[in-house]
């Protein structure tokens, strides 16, 4: 299987230079159980990963949120070879991401989807490590506001994503992010948690604007003074704005 041809050298370990500011980074992985962890192959490369998780344990990944990674390593499997795209998607809203396609024909793709670089499974670990390190190097993170929220990992994850989004959230990228790449959240499910941010949101003076065109529905984040057009409390009630 191709995931498994790196052509490591274990005598070849090149130290990494010390970052001026430590990066955390993030690993979500949508390869099956039983493969070679590419956590394990980084660490002996002399590049750790702060947090990891399997796509589709919503649990982890909210676990994985809390620690703020600068960047999110994506390693794709071949199943999901034609959602490339959409998984970068969803997996930005946790950080600047990294993309390891299952193929190399799937790089295009996922450059136009907004990763950050794309990084080919098949090189040397050590290869790997440096590129992720250069690209740790480049990032410059966004001050992200911090709101006290009492409430799940996973409902903490969803209401930082929404409150400090600087432009609106797609649903279908919240539904894959809260599901599983074969299985996302139902748009149900996804209202009913979205519901239940709406007190915390009010706490922090803001209104959450819905916009529904063609059957894609996107939720923002507003203050008070904001220019309403479809809020969230209108959606419940299923009235529009005066």
């Amino acid at each position: 299987m191709a995931l498994l041809q790196h052509h490591d050298d274990p005598g070849q370990r090149i130290p990494l230079p010390p970052a001026s500011t430590p990066h955390r980074l993030g690993l979500l992985s949508t390869v099956r159980p039983g493969m070679p962890l590419l956590a394990t192959r980084l660490a002996i490369a002399g590049l750790q990963v702060s947090a990891d998780a399997r796509w589709g344990d919503v649990t982890a990944l909210a676990a994985l949120h809390s620690h703020s990674p600068a960047a999110l390593l994506l390693d794709l499997s071949e199943a999901q070879e034609e959602a490339v795209p959409d998984l970068i998607r969803a997996a930005r809203l946790i950080a600047p991401t990294i993309a390891l396609p299952p193929t190399p024909r799937c790089a295009l793709a996922a450059f136009e989807a907004g990763a950050i670089d794309v990084l080919d499974h098949r090189a040397r670990s050590v290869e790997l490590a440096w590129r992720i390190h250069a690209c740790l190097r480049r990032i410059t993170t966004a001050a992200k506001a911090s709101h006290h929220f009492s409430g799940s990992l996973v409902q903490s994850m969803l209401f930082d994503i929404l409150i400090n989004a600087r432009q609106p959230v797609c649903c279908h990228q919240l539904r894959l992010l809260l599901g599983s790449p074969d299985l996302p959240m139902t748009m149900r499910a996804l209202k009913a948690r979205i519901h239940r941010l709406h007190p915390a949101l009010h706490e922090q003076q803001r209104s959450l604007v819905m916009d529904q065109q063609w059957g894609l529905v996107t939720y923002a984040c507003q203050p008070p003074s904001a220019p309403r057009s479809v809020s969230w409390l209108d959606a419940q009630r299923g009235s529009s704005p005066a």
